[in-house]
């Protein structure tokens, strides 16, 4: 198990929390490209993620932020484009320096924030996450268990789903084209609804056995708690993101639209 995986959840969670909330108020390219590489830095060794596994995470979200690239600078108002230096027209489409940074800089900001995101998300299990919930920020047990009920729900669905496909081949149900398709919805949908509800039906028993909501508050076998690795963590990424900072500050990469020059 990495040093990211044997942290408290809670302990990632403030960690990334105040740099996310700064790439969100922040309008340049440097800084949001900074995270970036500082970040998956961070998941990628501390974590001990393979790279192929992290651009195969990566990969689906980078093409939707390179289409928010592509289409933000034909998108974008007028006023953000005034005094901007006209690239290249086309018909009614026109493309300005202006949109085309601003569209640079926001989906570079999208992506960053999806990278801190991706920090806890890979290192981080899910009942761990809700445990820490519960115990350590009094969260409600009937939200943070029923929630967790939910998304185990997902995985069982999905298999459900490959069974019920993998059947349907078998006994020769295929075939190319919108009709066939329309045709295996109607005859999924059947199968994975009536399973969906015997889950539904047993998951209502066993917590009902078990007097979920009985009780004001439940004990529990394992506990969560902040340890020292925890708070070390938490100030080395505060530090090293406040540094990041400060160096992008001294060397003037902090204002708006920094990588060419300010407009208006």
């Amino acid at each position: 198990m990495s040093c990211l995986h044997r942290l408290n959840p809670l302990a990632k969670l403030l960690a990334i929390g105040p740099p996310a909330v700064f790439l969100a108020l922040t309008t340049n390219v440097w800084t949001p490209l900074s995270f970036i590489l500082l970040t998956i830095a961070v998941t990628i060794m501390l974590g001990n993620i393979s790279l192929l596994r992290y651009a195969k995470v990566c990969a689906p979200m980078l093409l939707i932020v390179l289409s928010f690239m592509l289409l933000y600078p034909l998108l974008v108002s007028d006023r953000v484009n005034e005094g901007s230096q006209l690239w290249f027209s086309f018909g009614f489409i026109e493309v300005y320096e202006a949109g085309v940074l601003f569209g640079l800089a926001t989906g570079l900001r999208l992506f960053a924030m999806l990278v801190l995101s991706l920090l806890f998300t890979l290192t981080t299990d899910t009942t761990d996450f809700v445990r820490a919930l519960i115990q350590q920020w009094k969260v409600s047990y009937r939200f943070g268990f029923g929630a967790l009920a939910v998304l185990r729900f997902v995985p069982v669905l999905i298999k459900q789903f490959q069974l019920v496909k993998m059947a349907h081949q078998v006994r020769g149900y295929t075939g190319k084209g919108s009709r066939k398709y329309i045709e295996r919805i109607q005859r999924y949908a059947l199968p994975l609804l009536s399973s969906a509800l015997r889950h539904a039906e047993r998951a209502a028993y066993s917590m009902d056995s078990r007097a979920f909501g009985a009780y004001r508050t439940r004990t529990y076998f394992r506990r969560s708690v902040m340890v020292k690795r925890d708070l070390w963590f938490i100030a080395a990424f505060w530090a090293v993101s406040g540094l990041t900072i400060l160096i992008l500050f001294y060397c003037d990469m902090l204002g708006e639209l920094s990588l060419f020059k300010t407009y208006h």
